[in-house]
């Protein structure tokens, strides 16, 4: 278990053998048309926001999230804000580990580190969960109640706040986090058509 000294959390990550020395893989930064970053599975993105280096201001975006779950980590406080978009609950049986965050035990960890590397303080670190959901019923509730339990588990380790949730129900989602407008996290089930606000 990771120690909740920033220092020591960070230096503990730094061991792991899924670091590399700018970004985990799995790291997505590639604008669509319409300036949006489309977040598939294993894939997350990092977007400091207290910089203008952006000519359009970028949302992440995940579509037809069903038993996945989109975790959302940032600091409002040095403006930097993450998404990631998570497959399983457990890397513990997986023979080669290419992308991370594919897996729940591993994204948090690596999704916190990534914003402390970027100058995130742990302490002010807040999280958002969505998904899990069980589209397909008793053939993915298992995945999906364990997808959310492992993302508590490895949060609660690291007493890191849930500020929002939305989880299970037996729909897919689509859910848009816009880190420039205060963090905002619009979301939608498929059968519905308008948004709504989450965060």
């Amino acid at each position: 278990m990771f120690k909740l000294d920033q220092e020591v959390f960070s230096e503990n990550l730094l061991n792991h053998n899924f670091f590399y020395s700018n970004f985990f893989p799995g790291y997505t930064q590639n604008l669509t048309e319409s300036g949006d970053i489309m977040l598939h599975i294993g894939h997350y993105t990092i977007i400091d926001y207290s910089k203008e280096r952006f000519r359009s201001k970028p949302r992440a975006i995940i579509y037809g999230l069903g038993s996945c779950i989109a975790l959302i980590l940032f600091d409002s406080l040095k403006k930097i804000g993450s998404m990631s978009h998570i497959l399983l609950p457990s890397s513990e049986k997986a023979k080669n580990i290419n992308f991370p965050h594919k897996y729940a035990d591993l994204s948090v960890k690596c999704l916190a580190y990534e914003l402390i590397s970027k100058g995130a303080y742990l302490k002010n670190i807040k999280a958002i969960i969505i998904g899990g959901s069980s589209i397909f019923n008793n053939m993915d509730i298992g995945i999906s109640g364990d997808n959310i339990e492992t993302v508590k588990t490895h949060l609660a380790k690291l007493n890191l706040k849930i500020v929002r949730e939305e989880t299970g129900g037996n729909q897919g989602r689509t859910v848009i986090y816009e880190p420039f407008n205060n963090n905002l996290v619009l979301i939608k089930f498929t059968s519905e058509k308008d948004y709504r606000r989450l965060y």
